[in-house]
C-alpha cells in the first residue's frame, strides 16, 4: 500500500477512535454517593474521563440548600489514552481485514 493510502487509513481510524471515545462518554460506568452530600457519576469506557458531581444540601455544602450544584469535569489526558486504545483496536481490525482480503483471490469462485 502506498504511503498516502496508509496515511488516509490512519486518519480514518483516528477519526473513528475520537468518535468512539466521545460517544463512550455517554456511558455511565460508576456512581458514588458520599456521606458528605455529593454524588459523583463517572462516564467513559474503558477509562472514565468525564465526571459529573452533584452537591446536595448538607452541613458541608450549605450553599447547595437552595438548589443542587452541578459540576462537570473532564480529564483530557485520560480521554487521549482512550483515543489511543480505540485507535489500536481500529488499526488492528483494519490490518487483519486487509491481510485477509489480500490472501483471497479476486476472481475466486464460491461453492
Amino acid at each position: 500500500m502506498t504511503r498516502s493510502g496508509s496515511l488516509f487509513r490512519l486518519s480514518l481510524v483516528l477519526a473513528a477512535a475520537i468518535l468512539a471515545t466521545y460517544f463512550s462518554g455517554l456511558l455511565q460506568i460508576l456512581t458514588v454517593n458520599s456521606p458528605g452530600g455529593s454524588i459523583g457519576s463517572f462516564y467513559g469506557f474503558p477509562l472514565t474521563w468525564k465526571e459529573n458531581i452533584e452537591f446536595l444540601c448538607s452541613p458541608l455544602y450549605p450553599q447547595a440548600c437552595q438548589s443542587p450544584i452541578y459540576v462537570t469535569q473532564y480529564d483530557w489526558a485520560v480521554f487521549a489514552l482512550d483515543v489511543l486504545f480505540y485507535t489500536a483496536i481500529g488499526y488492528g481490525v483494519f490490518s487483519i481485514y486487509t491481510k485477509y482480503h489480500a490472501r483471497k483471490p479476486a476472481g475466486a469462485a464460491s461453492q
